[in-house]
């Protein structure tokens, strides 16, 4: 009886187990795109807020990506708690080594924030990106951020 117990609570610990990895491989500080046809990720590195002279904060979120071809870092730039469509303020893209900068308001440029929370950051985005006399397509773009503190708004 003893042997069949300690199965039972073996098998219930690594049932357990996976599901718990599963779920933080889930929700893990990701930022993905595909830039001109190509898939990149980024990595969140900070967030920062701003108060603002209306009353609201400004949240912008630094990423930024090295896999060994090349160096590209985006900005994120949207007020603290907005969700919906068409949250993002600024979006900022810089591409090397081809030089590219652009922000996203010089393009066509959509997104969707479904949480924009004190802990948590998501959306999705995409868009057309004009700079530098050339043009970047970002499709398929997701942001998933877990801050590593509680912003304190």
């Amino acid at each position: 009886m003893k042997k069949l117990l300690f199965l039972f609570l073996f098998v219930s610990a690594a049932t357990f187990c996976s599901c718990t990895a599963d779920d933080d491989a889930d929700m893990s500080n990701t930022v993905t795109m595909k830039i001109n046809g190509v898939s990149r990720t980024f990595e969140p590195l900070g967030v920062e807020t701003a108060l603002q002279q209306n009353g609201q904060y400004k949240l912008t979120i630094w990423m930024y990506a090295n896999d060994g071809l090349s160096e590209e870092s985006a900005k994120l730039v949207t007020n603290f708690g907005d969700t919906g469509n068409d949250g993002f303020h600024e979006f900022y893209i810089t591409l090397n080594p081809s030089g590219f900068q652009s922000d996203a308001t010089e393009g066509t440029f959509t997104s969707h924030i479904s949480t924009n929370s004190d802990t948590e950051f998501e959306a999705t985005f995409s868009g057309t990106m004009q700079g530098n006399n050339n043009t970047v397509t970002l499709t398929g773009g997701r942001i998933h951020y877990l801050y590593d503190d509680p912003l304190g708004i």
